[in-house]
């Protein structure tokens, strides 16, 4: 009888192992979106597209720049164009046209699917080619998603949206790592040096950007330790997609210099249903919740044995 009931319980622990274990892990979802085109823009382009991926350490992206897959479903003259995103744990996504035209980096998760975005009025510079600008995307039901927030190579504070994750001490932590005045520059890797550009463009020195920055932020100006895996940079992912998008060396936005052409964006705001498949963000306490009451049922159901 004893080894039916352990034999029970066990089986009991491990699907529930598994259950707790798939349902921390899970963070995919997938769905429709939806984009205002603005006049202008809609006038100008004949095509749009989505381009998506995970700016985290270690993040992939879905496809190559402006291809097929990225295609948006819209035809002339319509006021929004649509897109399926495919099943992942994306956090990233530019809206861009046929003819160069681009967003900049806008954050983006679960609770965006069903959701509109469109195109702010304001301009972002280019985090790593300042001389470059993009209009920034924003979302109609998601406030906490918009821009990505960001320490660009001259050390000015761009966007407001965290990735998962983050917050302004890794912000700050990420900038002194790639841009420190003693770095070798070595622009595949995305690693710079303050003296070689920010110092000639800003007139400012490396101990006084780096105050500039903490003071800006409001962290701490230690520096990062190099075991930290929270401090590593988002933007330095080794995935195809991060070549494209405007936080990176070789990004699309670096090719093209967005004009400052009135976008017309509409400001009122719409209404839309959201349907996602996100796997739900069980504590991994369930885990050993589970575990502990399975033992304590073999344990109860040994000593009633032993009477």
């Amino acid at each position: 009888m004893t080894k039916k009931i352990l034999s029970v319980v066990t089986t009991v622990a491990v699907l529930g192992t598994m259950a707790c274990a798939g349902a921390v892990s899970s963070s995919a979802y997938s769905g429709e979106i939806s984009f205002e085109v603005p006049e202008t823009w809609g006038n100008a382009n004949k095509t749009f597209y989505a381009h998506i991926w995970n700016g985290l350490p270690g993040g992939k992206g879905l496809y190559e720049w402006q291809t097929a897959n990225e295609k948006m479903t819209w035809k002339k003259g319509d006021a929004t164009a649509t897109y399926q995103v495919p099943d992942g744990d994306w956090n990233l996504i530019i809206v861009s046209g046929n003819t160069g035209i681009q967003t900049y980096d806008t954050v983006m998760n679960a609770n965006c699917i069903g959701d509109t975005c469109y195109v702010m009025s304001d301009q972002f510079e280019n985090p790593v080619d300042s001389k470059k600008v993009a209009y920034g995307l924003g979302w109609r039901n998601n406030s906490d998603c918009g821009p990505h927030k960001v320490v660009s190579s001259l050390g000015n504070i761009i966007g407001n949206a965290f990735l998962p994750g983050e917050n302004d001490q890794i912000l700050y932590d990420n900038f002194v790592k790639k841009y420190d005045e003693n770095n070798v520059a070595d622009p595949e890797n995305e690693i710079y040096n303050w003296n070689d550009d920010g110092k000639v463009e800003t007139g400012k020195d490396w101990t006084t950007i780096k105050k500039e920055v903490a003071e800006k932020l409001g962290v701490s100006v230690d520096e990062p330790s190099s075991s930290d895996p929270s401090s590593s940079d988002p933007s330095s992912t080794d995935d195809s997609s991060s070549k494209n998008d405007s936080s990176s060396k070789n990004d699309s936005s670096s090719k093209t210099n967005t004009t400052k052409t009135d976008t017309t964006a509409k400001t009122e705001t719409t209404g839309s249903s959201t349907s996602t498949t996100t796997g739900d963000s069980t504590p991994v306490v369930a885990l050993f919740a589970t575990l502990a009451g399975a033992l304590g049922v073999a344990f109860l159901a040994r000593k009633k044995s032993v009477k």
